[in-house]
């Protein structure tokens, strides 16, 4: 019996064992007894012996039959799947297979893509890599068996399917906007897309979610849908990731140079954009690596690019003493340790630090302080830079110079690199203290505000954004700054930024009473500039608490019942919801709170809609509020109310029955006449007393 594993051949040589009787005779107590024998070997045995006393040398997996056994070592069948995985598994590629992530990184790193080429690798190798342990191999083995085990005998369905074809499309771009076409449901295409900034900037949960009206989690939810749909068929990710590794010949790339590809332009013209499709599709094939300002495309598990270079610098830092060739003998082989190809990245990279004098200091590290550094690599840099990648290199960064400026949230460059930079900050500081004192000599000025006074009296280039303009007046040092983007005259008496929320409770807990939105407003003006939307977040912050449309109070003091009250609607509203299964508009809930108890008698749909704030258990938008745990209110929105009555009317709903379906969920009389627009916005028309489709015939289908 050949198929017997060694372990065992060798102790039946030792003990002249020649038949299956004589092995059989021995007890497992005696088998287990020898030291290269395990639970595992023994198992192995069993089957072997089984196969061949029952079955004999059958082409088909005959072992199905010991499938309601407990597989008690999963490790001696991950080495069964060598000569048990039939031709049509063995070419399925990895991403047929649900694999644990420990075990697909490790196929990446080694360039493993089929089932058979991973189940050659033999267990004891694998349990020798790095982060792959024995519970990663178990599952493993679980999958792959499942494929084995699946219909049995000739494996119908799991054949290979023809590659995808990628010639049909001109470049990513074409290839990405059919695959989003292929998502059914539109409201999982839209996120997706926005999600992914290839049209835009990228947006976030949040701002989706406040387009939608839902929470930023239901959007997460629709994201990982539509993401496990286009994943669904993985031909494509494995195409692309085929095309990926051969134009790149298997080397670390820059991002920039397969711009320069057509097919990939799209892609790696735009860094979000790249961000996303590697983070969601390739991670299991390349990996998107920082490098300088930009990014490379590497091999899975390639990381550290970046800090390596910067270690290196470091530690030749009077490099200036030995050859050039020598350095760049070491640069080059400091770089093909951490990645194939890196090494002429690195020498690419030194020779720009030695010929650039300002740059030097980081170099040479001679003196050179944390923000030095930065400056230096602000300047070796063709853009702005994010922080987070600054933090990464050099860490935790002290307050910024005046001379490290803010493009945007986030980025930073120096003033050199801006062209014109300075000739417009000669221009405008000037005139930015001419406009303070003429419009308001005692007030918090915005940056945003000075721009658009600005824009009324000269042309101001598009360059100058708020952050760029706080940047030039910070350095000038004619203004006083107070930090974010907001500035005041150095003759003011102010002793620090004027902090909004802070300030409106001030002015409501001195007035006693609430207070309207417009005397708020007036106050708020007299001491500093503000966006309205500023002003409307600080409204909403406790303990300031909107009591009616008009009027704004506190928590404590202007809901009655107080806190006290509160934590009973809270409670009541909870049990309600639990028990509905679905939210409550916070009109509705309003008329539920006054029915339960007559201390609601006063309060009003704001008081409610404070609730949620106030309670953890809560969640709420413009429709009304839910429990947490749903991860969404569940209050469907008028616009969904009289959708769904037209469908089940099959194209036509009574204008009566929605009104009163509208009354009914929200609590509110909806007129005619904004029925009318809405109507309008949802593609229908009004016929007399019912609303119809534009096109019954086909929305009846």
């Amino acid at each position: 019996m050949r198929r017997l594993p060694a372990q065992v051949r060798r102790l039946c040589e030792a003990k002249g064992i020649t038949t299956i009787g004589d092995l059989v005779a021995l007890s497992q107590a005696q088998l287990l007894g020898y030291r290269q024998i395990g639970e595992g070997i023994l198992q192995r045995t069993f089957q072997e012996i089984v196969q061949y006393t029952y079955f004999g040398a059958l082409p088909e997996p005959a072992y199905l039959v010991l499938r309601d056994m407990r597989r008690r070592v999963q490790v001696a069948r991950w080495d069964e799947l060598r000569r048990m995985v039939p031709p049509e598994i063995a070419e399925l590629p990895l991403s047929r297979v649900d694999l644990p992530t420990r075990m697909r990184k490790y196929a990446a790193s080694r360039g493993l893509q089929s089932v058979g080429e991973l189940v050659q690798r033999t267990s004891r190798e694998m349990l020798s890599a790095r982060n792959l342990g024995r519970r990663s191999l178990e599952v493993s083995a679980e999958a792959i068996w499942k494929l084995v085990e699946q219909k049995g005998g000739r494996y119908p369905g799991l054949a290979p399917e023809p590659p995808f074809d990628l010639r049909p499309f001109a470049d990513f771009a074409a290839l990405w906007k059919t695959r989003l076409g292929s998502l059914q449901n539109e409201t999982q295409r839209m996120v997706v897309a926005r999600r992914s900034g290839m049209s835009g900037p990228p947006e976030t949960l949040a701002e989706i979610g406040s387009v939608l009206g839902v929470s930023r989690e239901r959007v997460r939810q629709v994201e990982a849908k539509g993401l496990e749909k286009l994943k669904a068929d993985g031909r494509w990710i494995d195409a692309l990731a085929k095309k990926l590794k051969a134009d790149r010949g298997g080397r670390v790339l820059p991002t920039a140079e397969l711009a320069k590809d057509p097919f990939w332009s799209p892609l790696f013209s735009n860094e979000a954009f790249a961000d996303y499709v590697f983070r969601h599709f390739f991670a299991d094939h390349h990996a998107l690596v920082p490098w300088g300002p930009g990014w490379v495309v590497a091999d899975p598990g390639v990381v550290g690019l970046e800090r390596a270079f910067q270690d290196f610098v470091r530690q030749h830092g009077r490099a200036f003493a030995m050859p050039k060739a020598t350095l760049f003998k070491r640069a080059r082989e400091a770089g093909e340790r951490v990645a194939r190809g890196a090494g002429r990245l690195f020498v690419q990279r030194l020779e720009t630090l030695l010929a650039d004098d300002l740059t030097g200091r980081l170099t040479l590290g001679k003196n050179a302080t944390k923000w030095d550094q930065v400056r230096a690599y602000l300047w070796a840099s063709p853009g702005p830079v994010p922080l987070s990648r600054l933090e990464a290199l050099f860490g935790r960064l002290p307050n910024r110079p005046p001379d490290i400026l803010l493009v945007r949230t986030g980025q930073l460059t120096v003033p050199e690199k801006i062209p014109g930079f300075e000739a417009w900050e000669r221009h405008l500081v000037p005139l930015c203290v001419q406009i303070m004192r003429e419009r308001g000599p005692t007030l918090q000025w915005m940056a945003e505000d000075l721009l658009v006074a600005l824009r009324e009296i000269t042309h101001v280039p598009d360059f100058v954004t708020p952050w760029i303009l706080a940047g030039m007046l910070r350095r000038s040092g004619q203004v006083r700054d107070l930090n974010r983007k907001r500035f005041a005259l150095n003759e003011t008496q102010a002793e620090g930024r004027i902090h909004f929320s802070s300030t409106l409770v001030d002015y409501v807990k001195q007035a006693g009473k609430p207070v309207s939105r417009g005397e708020l407003r007036a106050h708020l003006a007299r001491l500093t500039t503000f966006r309205e939307l500023t002003f409307s977040m600080a409204l909403t912050r406790l303990p300031l608490l909107p009591v009616d449309e008009e009027r704004v109070g506190l928590v404590d003091r202007d809901v009655p019942g107080g806190l006290e009250a509160i934590a009973e609607a809270a409670e009541l509203l909870k049990n309600w919801l639990a028990e509905r299964g679905e939210g409550m508009a916070f009109k509705k809930a309003l008329e539920a709170l006054r029915h339960a108890s007559s201390r609601f008698a006063d309060w009003t749909p704001e008081m409610v809609a404070a609730v949620p704030r106030l309670h953890v258990d809560f969640c709420s938008n413009r429709s009304g509020l839910g429990l947490a745990e749903w991860g969404e209110v569940r209050v469907p929105t008028r616009a969904m109310l009289v959708r769904s009555l037209v469908e089940r009317g099959r194209g036509r709903a009574r204008i009566s029955e929605v009104v009163e379906r509208i009354r009914e969920v929200h609590g509110v009389e909806t007129s005619r006449g904004s029925l009318g627009s809405l109507a309008h916005q949802l593609g229908l028309r009004v016929e007399g007393e019912w609303l119809v489709a534009r096109w019954p015939e086909r929305d009846a289908v």
